[in-house]
């Protein structure tokens, strides 16, 4: 067996149901973008759990605490969200009991060697009774990704998750934290990010950190995927199935759009992806879009 992270706990009788819900959460969790638990030992005095290392930390310190280390790259950062997607899809829909995490951020987006996306974080999920479309119980999670409504009502749902994963997604375009300071104030960047858009200005305030080109209609993919993550009405988000669905196509024009740049040059490149874009027909329900706004290529670097 390679290396293993182990996570201690101080035994109490008020945690040991939360530990015995993490184990039940966990030992039928069976997919590559969910962390591994390896084992658990109880003693009476100390819980522990035994999870699979991994090696690159968490998405949290690759976008904040960023001295030192090479920035992701926009393709690295769409196959993560990919990832993490893929994952919360796999826990609503694709193992025997469903199960809500309650609590998705940043810092429970674990990056393996390959930079693979894998979610930890269990210590407040829930496995959901079968037909249950919610759970009405009392409110946990983190400040800045916590669901209004699930704040306001108590009902956790699948679309409590989509919400926190769609501040996740303006975390990783922004590389702000979910609660940030502008001044003296303190804001939500999920109600800042909805003010960006609304202002047009989503592209002037892009992680400055950022390497490489990107193609604005992947840009414009994404930001309208986290745009619906984080809708006020929770029944009109969008399924996980769905958001993987559009990642993966942001993902997919980005790709086509960087091998076109690596044959064809820079000047032909812009021209032969305007054309194979939209003289297609794979992505109509972004045909609302102002096409003279993507027949152009954006640096990312340079001040914010």
């Amino acid at each position: 067996m390679g290396k293993v992270a182990i996570e201690c706990f101080m035994a109490n009788d008020h945690f040991y149901d939360n530990f015995c819900t993490m184990l039940e959460v966990q030992s039928q969790l069976q997919c590559i973008n969910v962390v591994s638990l390896v084992g658990y030992c109880y003693d009476g005095h100390e819980m522990i759990q035994v999870h699979e290392y991994i090696a690159n930390g968490s998405l949290f310190d690759r976008l904040h605490n960023t001295r030192n280390i090479i920035p992701l790259s926009w393709e690295q950062r769409l196959q993560i969200c990919i990832g993490v997607a893929r994952g919360l899809n796999y826990l609503h829909t694709g193992v025997r009991q469903r199960i809500f995490h309650r609590d998705v951020k940043s810092a429970h987006i674990l990056l393996d060697q390959n930079w693979v996306a894998k979610i930890s974080g269990f210590d407040v999920s829930l496995l959901v009774p079968e037909d249950a479309s919610f759970i009405f119980t009392e409110c946990v999670g983190t400040v800045g990704y916590m669901d209004p409504e699930y704040w306001e009502t108590c009902r956790f749902t699948e679309k409590s998750d989509v919400y926190s994963f769609g501040v996740v997604l303006f975390e990783v375009l922004w590389a702000r934290k979910a609660v940030f300071e502008v001044g003296i104030a303190r804001k939500l960047l999920s109600t800042w990010a909805i003010e960006c858009i609304e202002a047009g200005s989503v592209e002037q305030i892009i992680d400055p950190s950022r390497t490489g080109k990107i193609l604005p209609l992947s840009l414009d993919v994404f930001v309208e995927i986290a745009r619906q993550c984080v809708l006020k009405d929770g029944i009109i988000r969008p399924l996980m199935t769905d958001i993987v669905r559009k990642l993966e196509h942001a993902l997919a024009l980005q790709e086509t759009f960087v091998a076109a740049l690596e044959n064809k040059g820079r000047v032909d490149a812009t021209n032969y992806i305007s054309h194979e874009l939209f003289s297609s027909e794979w992505h109509p329900e972004y045909n609302s879009y102002d096409s003279s706004t993507h027949l152009r290529s954006e640096d990312l670097s340079g001040p914010r």
